[in-house]
């Protein structure tokens, strides 16, 4: 799905670009995050990206890979 640039006038879709972790190794079981939009932080399955895609502001990811960093979700 093109999400759309508000940086002109005349906004124009971008394909996002994905990524994985270098963590994620050969594993098939990962998530991968798309930084293409500015405004915007996608993350998706890599096992089914056909299932749709998660959509966070910037300072929302931010907060919660703080909250990773610093073990707030580890048991």
């Amino acid at each position: 799905m093109p999400l759309v640039s508000s940086d002109s006038a005349a906004a124009r879709a971008i394909a996002p670009s994905w990524v994985r972790s270098t963590r994620c190794h050969t594993a098939n079981c990962c998530v991968e995050v798309s930084l293409t939009d500015p405004d915007r932080v996608l993350l998706r399955s890599s096992v089914a990206p056909e299932r749709g895609v998660l959509s966070f502001s910037p300072d929302s990811w931010s907060a919660f890979l703080a909250a990773v960093r610093e073990g707030d979700f580890d048991r």
